[in-house]
């Protein structure tokens, strides 16, 4: 599934300028070195708690924004915690207190 980007240095993807918001399908080794070397931003994606923890303040059933590493993601959706959600205002239901 590709991910957004913006572009803050050279990308390594035809027709892609400096500061252009672009999507991608970047491994996490290729996402993580063009992090790291400043190249990219990670852009916010819409996403769903579906595990009984908390996850980033969220309680189960909400919705959130966040720009979360393709490394995170990957490790939170597959431990259950969270799933890509379509586009759509992001819930306020958090942890109270």
């Amino acid at each position: 599934m590709s991910r957004r980007y913006k572009a803050t240095g050279y990308v390594p993807v035809p027709d892609v300028n400096l500061g252009d918001e672009f999507e991608a399908d970047f491994t996490e080794s290729e996402e993580n070195d063009l992090v790291r070397k400043g190249q990219v931003e990670l852009q916010e994606h819409d996403y769903r708690v579906t595990g009984p923890a908390e996850i980033f303040g969220h309680v189960s059933g909400a919705y959130f924004k966040a720009a979360i590493s393709l490394a995170q993601e990957t490790t939170l959706t597959a431990a259950g915690h969270i799933e890509r959600a379509k586009p759509k205002a992001a819930s306020t239901k958090k942890k109270e207190g």
